[in-house]
This record gives structure tokens, sequence and C-alpha cells, in this order.
């Protein structure tokens, strides 16, 4: 593959991203069509519920981000964090929705939630790299969305000291925030609670 097109194509996923701005996402929650690992269309914001920790990779750049991810369950076990925010990994697995290339991949992608713990869905046509979200293709996207999925915190590339504290910084915000759950209480949101959660290009 020409590599003039392959940054041609992250620069204009870049400038897509910049255009449609951090600011004007973070007014609207935000949803998208995708698929589950059992290969069923499934709604993004069916995950939401609680503070929610997305990250958007693809197959080459599941390693760019390891620290923040092992950090994330780290500190979800030190601070009690674990019914109290989410992770939702997204695949970015365009190019690869065709036979027999999809039911490999799937196969990863079943395999990556049962270790990883947490919902692994699939992008088969980019959708996340389109407006309104308009995040790079060809990296590792880091998001924290409220409840309800505004935008509170987006990074792409690898993370940087001052960007996971960051994070951290709004995640903690975020669950000081939200209405308290009474004790005992069975949780009412979807499953995928704080763990480092892995991609599917891991099990292959």
């Amino acid at each position: 593959m020409n590599r003039s097109w392959v940054q041609g194509v992250v620069a204009l996923s870049a400038s897509v991203a910049l255009a449609s701005g951090p600011g004007a996402r973070r007014d609207q929650p935000l949803d998208a069509s995708l698929v589950s690992s059992r290969g069923e269309a499934v709604q993004l914001k069916a995950h939401f519920g609680l503070p929610t920790v997305l990250f958007y990779e693809d197959r080459q750049s599941t390693a760019l981000n390891q620290q923040t991810k092992d950090e994330l369950f780290a500190r979800g076990k030190r601070d009690g964090l674990l019914q109290a925010a989410k992770v939702v990994a997204v695949a970015n697995l365009e190019g690869y929705d065709w036979f027999p290339a999809r039911d490999f991949a799937l196969a990863g992608v079943r395999d990556a939630e049962v270790k990883a713990g947490v919902p692994v869905l699939v992008d088969w046509r980019g959708v996340l790299t389109a407006p309104p979200w308009g995040l790079p293709a060809r990296t590792s996207s880091v998001l924290l969305l409220d409840p309800v999925g505004r935008v509170t915190f987006e990074r792409s590339g690898r993370l940087t000291d001052a960007d996971r504290a960051a994070l951290f910084a709004a995640l903690r915000e975020l669950i000081d925030s939200a209405p308290k759950r009474a004790e005992g209480a069975a949780p009412t949101t979807p499953s995928g609670d704080v763990a480092a959660p892995a991609h599917p290009a891991a099990a292959r």
C-alpha cells in the first residue's frame, strides 16, 4: 500500500475531527450504530448510563495506550470505581466486513471480550471517523463521556502523563457529580465496569 496515501487518509481524518470541533460535540449526546461481538446491530448509547471511558482503535494501535488502560484498571480497583464507571472498546475493523474475514474478526472480538471483561463493539464502516464523532481512523482515541453520551474528554494518539491526569480528574469529577445509587440496589445499566480493555487483534 502506498505510504503517502495512508498518510493522506490519516491527515484527512484529523482534519474532519478538527472541523467538527470538540466543543460542538460536547453540547449533544452522541450515538452510533455498531455491531456486537455476536454480529448483531447495537446502538452505542445502550452501553452508557454511567461515566464511560471509550477506546476507539484500529488493529495496529491496540498497544498505543496500554499504559492508560493499565492505569485505568489499577485506579478502578484502588479507588473503588468498579461500580461507578464503565469502559467500552470499539474496534475499527473497516475493510474486514467480507467473508471469511468477518467471521475470523468476530471470533477475535468475542475472545477479547472474555479476556477484558468489557464490551468490545465493532465498527465495520468507520462510523466513528465521520461527523459528529470525527475520530482519526488509524490510531488509538480515548474519550470520556457523561452518562447520556456527551464528550467531556478526548485525545487521539499516545496519551501523555498530563493527558492521563486530565482524564482521571475528569472521570472523578463525573463520578462525584453523578446521582448516587442507593446502597444495595441492583445496577440498572449494561455491564462494562472499569477494566483494562483488550482489542480483537490481541486474540489473533
